[in-house]
């Protein structure tokens, strides 16, 4: 069975209050990132899924040595909801004394199984970074589908409900930061379940 790890990496243009605008260059992050899934892993096949100014990024750079796969998507915004749709799925985040605002384009995540060329496959961010082979042991699973509950402050401050629920009155949250998954019904379901909450926003946002 093939065994791989996949990134989504679509870059963009942030801006702060005065109107500086920033590079978000996320495929710079996943090329740095497959270089040390090669040198920690056992099972480094690396896939990247982008667009096509993505692919482009990495030829013009000579990138396209540090992956198994190149995988072209268009950047997908169909739907309504935070998640879905570009005009207000947007992201804030400090860098130095400034705020500044991005769109976040997660909107092809729901396609991972379809996506993905392995038959066990882990899906983790592209600024997740791997500097061990910790998650070489997440294919020795003989679960479908594997992913996080929890998550620590990585500076100690105390939990915020925010990482335990979607809203302190809803469902529990569960993180696809690292998330495993196989070929099977079970995994093809839960993506299929996505993809109808994505589509379906309005809805499920009111269940």
């Amino acid at each position: 069975m093939s065994k791989g790890i996949i990134m989504f990496a679509y870059n963009g243009e942030a801006h702060d209050a005065p109107g500086n605008s920033y590079k978000i260059d996320y495929v710079k992050m996943a090329v740095a990132n497959a270089k040390n899934i090669k040198k920690n892993m056992q099972n480094n096949n690396v896939a990247l899924i982008t667009d096509k100014p993505g692919k482009v990024h990495v030829i013009d750079n000579g990138w396209q040595k540090h992956f198994t796969h190149i995988i072209l998507t268009e950047d997908n915004s169909k739907g309504t909801g935070p998640n879905t749709n570009l005009d207000m799925n947007i992201r804030s985040m400090r860098i130095g004394d400034k705020t500044i605002t991005f769109p976040w384009k997660n909107h092809t995540r729901p396609n991972a199984y379809d996506l993905s060329p392995f038959d066990q496959t882990i899906l983790i961010d592209s600024d997740y970074f791997v500097f061990d082979n910790t998650l070489d042991k997440i294919f020795e699973t003989d679960k479908n589908i594997l992913c996080g509950k929890y998550v620590k402050e990585i500076s100690h401050q105390e939990n915020l409900i925010d990482y335990e629920r979607l809203h302190h009155q809803t469902i529990k949250l569960f993180w696809a930061t690292v998330l495993y998954f196989t070929k099977s019904r079970e995994s093809a379901l839960m993506f299929e379940m996505m993809k109808s909450v994505k589509n379906n926003w309005q809805f499920y946002s009111k269940m």
